[in-house]
This record gives C-alpha cells, structure tokens and sequence, in this order.
C-alpha cells in the first residue's frame, strides 16, 4: 500500500523528450502521453482525422489526434455526428 501511495508523489515514469516534465504512475500511461502529445516521435499513418473537410481536425489541415476516444468527442460536439 505505502508504495502504491509513493507512486503518487514520485511518479516512476517520466516523459523522455526534452522540455517535458510530464511524469506517470503507469506505463500506460506515459505511452499514451508520447501518442497524443509528442506526435513526431509517433509512427506514420497513427494519426486520427476528422472525416469533415475544412474542420482544423481533418487531413487537409493536418492537425487530426492521436486518440480515437477524443477524436469520437471532438466529432460529437463539434459537428453533432459520430464516427
């Protein structure tokens, strides 16, 4: 329990890229930070697109996500549809 609870404080996974701080508990965790906010570091084609033109999201503009989740939430409030 008391290292469950120190992970908290001292998180064990820290973001490898410079100028970040960013530091998790799990893995899973620090992973999907590196998908969704260090895109460069990612593999081509991982990138999600909005599937309405002209949207900032979609691939004409080249912006898209890396997270299916928020990407499905981006298209529901934003355009009242679903992927």
């Amino acid at each position: 329990m008391l290292n469950t609870h120190g992970k908290r404080h001292n998180p064990p996974f820290k973001c490898p890229a410079s100028q970040c701080s960013a530091a998790f508990r799990y893995r899973k965790d620090l992973t999907r930070h590196q998908m969704s906010k260090h895109a460069d570091n990612t593999e081509p084609g991982t990138r999600l697109y909005c599937p309405y033109s002209g949207c900032k999201f979609s691939y004409e503009k080249g912006r898209g996500s890396a997270r299916k989740d928020n990407l499905s939430r981006h298209v529901q409030s934003q355009h009242g549809g679903q992927l």
